[in-house]
């Protein structure tokens, strides 16, 4: 009875040294999975903050484009040329309208409906 005791005894010794050291080998994966979780999130975090950075210069040149570009387009509506241009198209528009009128007049079938 004695001799099965100790066997089983053994077997019981060498089953929990099994098990531990399994545990150990799954804490350990454990721990190595973690960290490159952990270092992967840091990069993940600095990609992002890298790329936020990018979008806030892209935003800031963008709207710095757009005010020169608005301000381009206030210089050449208030330049003398195109203003006199605006004065001539304006000028040809009352001239076109006054010919399709007469024109009206002596061939109403030549004037479109929406042309008066």
């Amino acid at each position: 009875a004695n001799t099965a005791s100790d066997g089983l005894a053994k077997e019981m010794e060498q089953l929990k040294m099994e098990y531990t050291l399994e545990a150990e080998a799954k804490d350990k994966e454990h721990a190595e999975a973690t960290a490159e979780l952990k270092k992967r999130n840091k990069k993940l975090k600095a990609d992002m903050e890298a790329t936020k950075e990018e979008l806030r210069l892209a935003k800031l040149e963008a709207s710095r484009a757009g005010e020169a570009a608005g301000q381009a387009d206030m210089r050449m509506s208030e330049s003398k040329q195109f203003q006199q241009m605006r004065k001539i198209m304006a000028q040809k528009s009352e001239e076109v309208t006054s010919l399709r009128r007469r024109l009206a007049k002596y061939e109403p079938e030549s004037v479109a409906d929406g042309d008066l």
